[in-house]
């Protein structure tokens, strides 16, 4: 796993991953509706249980790694790059847990393949020609989590704006500039399902504001030539 590869776990780990101690139970865990994400991690790690969870009319799937020292390489993997104090404290009561000395745990300024790992986790992508008084990419990209520092950290990074729907806060990336975002997502995401959704919202704006010369010249130049070069490393 190279340094970016660890940079995404992270984020998608601060996003969907919990690491726990109880009285008689340990673990770190991620929990997603998609399966082939949690498959990549998995991979990625070489470890963890991957199994179905019901919850009906839901479901969800989750990964666990168990073991002194799984719980070693990704407490010291995590370490390297976690941006939220709720992380850090987290890691180190697993770490406390083991007897794990020597590693320090604290907080870092976030990167980019960490951003888009949290998105991975938390993100979405709507298109809305409606909103260009707002909006004026029209590609609208949102984090949705109850942990507003956290977001802050990532608004600090790439922009956007805020908003509250009850108990959750939603970070919404709406501008022009928005589009160097969307290419860090092309070259770091590993949520394929997102990621194409995020293709077709694109497609969809470029192709009712073909207008805006700027957008449509976007979507051809940059984003078909990311997405062939994807498909085609993927087929390798």
């Amino acid at each position: 796993m190279n340094k970016l590869d660890e940079q995404w776990l992270t984020g998608f780990f601060e996003g969907d991953g919990c690491a726990y101690v109880g009285k008689t139970t340990r673990g770190i865990v991620f929990v997603q509706k998609e399966r082939a994400i949690l498959e990549h991690i998995q991979s990625l790690l070489g470890v963890g249980y991957l199994k179905r969870v019901e919850n009906p009319p839901y479901y969800s799937h989750r990964l666990g790694i168990y073991g002194k020292e799984n719980y070693r390489e990704l407490v010291e993997l995590f370490g390297r790059y976690v941006v939220s104090n709720h992380s850090v404290m987290r890691l180190r009561r697993l770490a406390d847990a083991i007897g794990l000395t020597g590693i320090r745990l604290r907080k870092h300024k976030p990167t980019m393949a960490w951003v888009v790992g949290l998105w991975d986790a938390e993100g979405s992508s709507t298109a809305n020609h409606r909103w260009f008084h707002k909006y004026p990419s029209g590609v609208i990209e949102t984090f949705g989590m109850k942990d507003k520092r956290l977001l802050e950290e990532v608004q600090l990074l790439i922009g956007g704006c805020f908003s509250r729907n009850g108990t959750c806060w939603n970070l919404r990336i709406g501008s022009i500039e928005s589009r160097a975002f969307i290419l860090q997502i092309f070259k770091h995401s590993r949520h394929e399902t997102k990621r194409q959704k995020l293709i077709d919202d694109v497609g969809a704006i470029a192709g009712r504001m073909k207008h805006r010369l700027v957008w449509w010249r976007f979507y051809n130049d940059v984003i078909s030539k990311e997405t062939a070069l994807i498909k085609g490393g993927d087929q390798h």
